[in-house]
């Protein structure tokens, strides 16, 4: 029996699969600014770019 994969649905779920991924490194970057540890640091754990974790932290410091 022959399986046939829909090139379309296995790209649509890596789209979801990163959005997610991404969703849960900004998370934890998120509790980590909250812990008080560096961009820096929280960068090369979480693989995000130094900018956006300082976008994260602006917000953070937003809504106190």
């Amino acid at each position: 029996m022959a399986i046939t994969i829909d090139i379309k649905e296995d790209t649509l779920y890596r789209e979801v699969y990163q959005e997610g991924e991404l969703e849960g490194k900004e998370k934890a970057a998120l509790n980590m600014l909250k812990k008080g540890m560096a961009v820096a640091l929280i960068s090369e754990i979480t693989e995000l770019p130094q900018a956006r974790i300082a976008q994260l932290k602006q917000q953070l410091e937003a809504d106190k």
